[in-house]
């Protein structure tokens, strides 16, 4: 289900990511295997508390890296990618050429925030964000790093559509 379809403003990011994001939180975010062990499912067992019925689903009874598992598989099945083709090549672009990194993070909210593109995008793009700054705080005990994040995140971040 597509991210317009899975809130409405004035909500800040879909309620089913906001419960996995803070489940993985409460579970090991000073973890030194957080988005490092996967398994065999693969994230199904997320899927399955959020194909029934989301709103009773209790992440909590689910291990760490089956929430990871499950975080990444809802990103990537998102019908289109959080940041989508359409402002990737511009912020590939901006994030190449502009040197200075404050300027360079006005201009990539400015892409990202972009009328053209529904604000639930942005909202969840923005939810993800604060997530990874809180895995980065703790960086120190589950020595993840923003480049690793990146290096972890980019392949759902990015993906490319599909050829019809």
């Amino acid at each position: 289900m597509d991210l317009t379809e899975q809130f409405f403003l004035p909500e800040t990011a879909p309620p089913l990511l906001t419960r996995l994001l803070e489940a993985i939180e409460r579970k090991g975010v000073d973890n030194p295997t957080l988005y490092r062990t996967f398994t065999a499912g693969g994230g199904l067992e997320v899927r399955q508390y959020y194909d029934c019925d989301p709103p009773a689903a209790d992440l909590d009874q689910l291990e760490l890296s089956a929430l990871c598992d499950g975080l990444c598989r809802y990103l990537q099945d998102l019908p289109q990618p959080i940041i989508p083709a359409a402002i990737h090549t511009q912020m590939v672009h901006t994030a190449k050429e502009v040197v200075n990194p404050e300027e360079c993070a006005q201009l990539l909210r400015r892409i990202a925030s972009s009328p053209s593109l529904p604000p639930q995008y942005w909202l969840t793009l923005q939810c993800l964000l604060r997530h990874f700054a809180r895995v980065c705080q703790n960086g120190s005990r589950n020595l993840l790093t923003a480049r690793s994040l990146g290096e972890i995140f980019s392949p759902v971040f990015f993906r490319q559509q599909p050829t019809r």
